[in-house]
């Protein structure tokens, strides 16, 4: 389900209404637990909601770096 939301077209807004309602006190982010980057397109939507909460740390360990 997770990857299936991902690919939404809404995806960036979706996290960034997320982040906004219920976590205002959050100070970093780490993107995956489990998984990865599986494109530069979804990358790229990270880099968004990260440029769009500046106050919030995101990270994320990864084996992409063809990608990253």
């Amino acid at each position: 389900m997770n990857y299936q939301a991902s690919q939404r077209a809404d995806f960036v807004d979706r996290i960034n209404a997320e982040m906004s309602d219920k976590w205002t006190f959050t100070q970093y982010v780490r993107i995956h637990p489990t998984g990865d980057f599986y494109d530069m397109t979804y990358f790229k939507k990270w880099v968004a909601i990260a440029n769009d909460n500046p106050s919030i740390t995101f990270y994320a360990y990864t084996k992409s770096i063809d990608i990253v």
